[in-house]
């Protein structure tokens, strides 16, 4: 039989979802636009000659941002390894490894933030704390989400508060990109081209973007 309230509440979901995605757009745009304005500087300085001494900083400045890229990318997966494996698993087991996690990520955070990005790299090392706070939240919101929906507290909600989770890890790799772009820029500024970083995707499938499969998603972690 047609639902009324069933449809009511399945646009109400998708117009908070739509919501939702305008705010990441307006962000990531007043993020470009402050990142066009302020590397408008240097893109004044120009190409100039780098000393041994200034190739070498930003070879260690490049190396260091590798290697929390590549916890980065390891944390992501053991974060959906666990909640794949959610039923297989003790509520005390399951808590234990997320905050794990959140604690992984929050050093990766905090290892980013006391980087000092060589001169012209400002911009650049800007969209690469963006990225890593955004996973870190991401991370943090899900914990108590997940727990409400395994309690059945309120599904709404909590399938609305997990789309968000994933709205935000999507929202850090389109962020990702931006840094990749920029650290190419920030390199050919100064003399150094094809400047690369390795890719960083935490959110591999998309579609959890969306409330309809998140709520076959809860289903899927419910299953005994």
């Amino acid at each position: 039989m047609f639902n009324l309230n069933t449809r009511k509440g399945s646009l109400e979901h998708r117009g908070r979802k739509e919501t939702v995605i305008t705010l990441i757009l307006m962000i990531i745009i007043a993020v470009v636009i402050v990142s066009w304005i302020t590397g408008l500087w240097s893109c004044e300085a120009g190409r100039k000659d780098l000393t041994k001494e200034q190739r070498l900083t930003i070879s260690d400045y490049i190396n260091s941002v590798s290697v929390l890229v590549q916890q980065s990318n390891k944390v992501s997966y053991t974060f959906f390894n666990t909640i794949n494996k959610a039923k297989d698993v003790s509520r005390e087991e399951l808590d234990k490894k997320l905050l794990d996690i959140i604690e992984e990520s929050r050093v990766i955070l905090q290892n980013s933030n006391e980087l000092n990005p060589p001169e012209g790299f400002e911009v650049s090392h800007g969209y690469l704390e963006l990225v890593f706070d955004t996973r870190n939240r991401s991370y943090e919101d899900f914990r108590p989400a997940l727990f409400n929906a395994l309690d059945d507290l309120d599904i709404d909600i909590s399938t609305t508060q997990i789309t968000n989770t994933f709205l935000h890890m999507f929202m850090s790799d389109e962020l990702y990109i931006y840094f990749q772009d920029k650290l190419k820029e920030s390199g050919e500024n100064i003399g150094i081209d094809n400047l690369t970083i390795i890719n960083s995707i935490v959110l591999q499938d998309r579609s959890l973007t969306s409330t309809q499969n998140v709520l076959g998603f809860i289903s899927d972690i419910k299953t005994v």
